[in-house]
């Protein structure tokens, strides 16, 4: 079980503290939420570390300069 005091256990989460003033809104069909809940559980993270995650990984390799930014954190 995690510590309640610990947010993200990753340590590429390279953002450091919640970004409150930032909210993504995304409809989806019911499945597609399910498979995601299912994922971010099965590696312990919250549902929107994970979704957050994946968002990186595409913008690493479709943005250069993301990909750039991103590198020299």
């Amino acid at each position: 079980m995690t510590s309640r005091n610990l947010r993200f256990r990753t340590p590429g989460y390279v953002f450091g503290e919640a970004m409150s003033e930032t909210a993504i809104s995304i409809n989806c069909p019911m499945r597609m939420k399910e498979s995601i809940k299912k994922m971010a559980n099965k590696h312990e993270f919250s549902i929107s570390r994970y979704v957050l995650g994946l968002i990186i990984k595409d913008l690493r390799e479709h943005d250069k300069e993301f990909k750039d930014f991103h590198d020299s954190l």
